[in-house]
C-alpha cells in the first residue's frame, strides 16, 4: 500500500484528473479534488472511469482542483513541516 499517495499528487501537478480508492490515506491525500471508488468492487471502480471518460465538466472540474490541491505539496512546504516536527522532537530530549 502507498503510505501517503504521491502518485495522486504527481498525477494532479500534471493536470490530470484521478480517480482513486476510498481507503488507506488515499482521499485524505486527494483532498475532494478525485472521485473516489471503492477497491474491492470493480463496479465503482468501472464506474469511476467511465465518468472521467464521459464527462467533460468533471474531468476539467477535477483538473482545477487537482492543481489547487498539488500546489499545497511543495518541497518547500514539506521541508518545514519536516523541521518544526524535528525541532518539536529535540526540544523534549
Amino acid at each position: 500500500m502507498e503510505g501517503f499517495g504521491m502518485p495522486i499528487i504527481e498525477a494532479m501537478s500534471y493536470g490530470l484528473p484521478v480517480a482513486c480508492s476510498d481507503s488507506t490515506s488515499l482521499p485524505g491525500t486527494a483532498g475532494g479534488a478525485a472521485i473516489l471508488f471503492t477497491p474491492d468492487q470493480l463496479d465503482s471502480i468501472g464506474e469511476s472511469v467511465l465518468t472521467l471518460w464521459r464527462d467533460n465538466s468533471i474531468r476539467e472540474k477535477l483538473r482545477k482542483d487537482g492543481f489547487e490541491r498539488a500546489n499545497q505539496f511543495t518541497w518547500e512546504s514539506n521541508a518545514q513541516i519536516v523541521a518544526k516536527q524535528m525541532d518539536s522532537f529535540l526540544r523534549r530530549i
